[in-house]
């Protein structure tokens, strides 16, 4: 995936989306195919986002996304640190290997 400044724009709008719970337009982002992966440090993180929002649909959403095993251990670290029981489960049943406390 590029660092253009089109996909980092996309990724800030995907984050936003995220952030304020809209399933539906997330679900549409990313069943169009549209970018959802950070391209760099810097850029928008909307996989982040979707963790620290504890909004479990829209988690479910990333989660048919294919993600890296890393991309899995990244979303558990922020759900443990929101205390989520539920969402520690779910991303465990979705191949997550790290395993902490809550």
């Amino acid at each position: 995936m590029d660092g253009s400044p089109e996909t980092n724009l996309q990724l800030k709008a995907l984050a936003l989306l995220v952030r304020q719970g809209r399933f539906q337009e997330t679900k549409d982002w990313l069943e169009a195919g549209k970018p959802f992966r950070a391209t760099s440090y810097r850029s928008a993180k909307p996989l982040r986002d979707a963790a620290n929002s504890g909004f479990y649909s829209i988690i479910q959403l990333f989660l048919a996304q294919n993600l890296t095993q890393h991309e899995l251990d990244q979303m558990l670290e922020d759900v443990v640190a929101l205390h989520r029981e539920d969402l520690v489960r779910l991303l465990l049943e979705s191949g997550c290997t790290r395993h902490q406390q809550i």
